[in-house]
């Protein structure tokens, strides 16, 4: 194909766009594989980085993707290494887009431990705005794959807490019980709400 012939590496708008469009793609078959397998080959680690909204658009369209599959794997390690040159600011729609992302993805992943890593400490340093309502919901939902027995994904969890209890937010209903359904696997860490206080 076309993706797989071209001798040129996408920029982060396409990467984004590209990743967006893979969004409702949730079947393990040949022609899925191909295509992650060729963007992942056009996408280059070593250089440039991610704007917030790239960040957000990038994971979100991972959300229907299992890291059970190698090809997605290589295209987690890649978004890492530029979420990680990034110094973008992340508004709360943004935080919950790209934690939305991360719905199939397991904490047993090295790729996506270190992904979780990067993600997080730019959770911390946009600190400016408070997390509405509906970013809140989707940043937990997000979460339902993971378990609080790797450090990472505690780090991220204090993280939020942490954005949660500042904000005067109020969530509906429908969001407490999306937010809640997330936490099944996760432990009751006294270390995350130490650091929430």
């Amino acid at each position: 194909n076309r993706i797989s012939t071209s001798d040129r590496f996408l920029t982060g708008q396409a990467i984004a766009d590209s990743l967006y469009g893979l969004r409702g793609m949730k079947d393990d078959c040949k022609e899925l594989r191909s295509l992650l397998s060729a963007l992942g080959d056009r996408i280059d680690a070593s250089t440039g980085k991610l704007d917030s909204q790239e960040i957000g658009n990038s994971l979100y369209g991972l959300q229907a993707l299992s890291s059970e599959m190698e090809e997605v794997r290589i295209i987690i390690s890649k978004l890492a290494a530029k979420v990680k040159r990034s110094r973008a600011y992340l508004r709360p729609q943004q935080i919950g887009r790209a934690l939305l992302g991360f719905q199939r993805l397991s904490s047993s992943s090295v790729e996506v431990r270190n992904l979780i890593t990067q993600l997080t400490k730019r959770i911390i340093e946009s600190d400016r705005t408070p997390l509405t309502s509906a970013a809140i919901a989707d940043s937990l939902y997000g979460l339902q794959g993971m378990t609080s027995d790797v450090s990472e994904v505690q780090e991220l969890i204090a993280a939020l807490a942490i954005k949660i209890s500042s904000t005067a937010a109020v969530l509906t209903s429908d969001q407490i019980g999306r937010a809640l359904f997330s936490l099944q696997g996760l432990s009751r860490s006294k270390r995350i709400y130490e650091e929430s206080a």
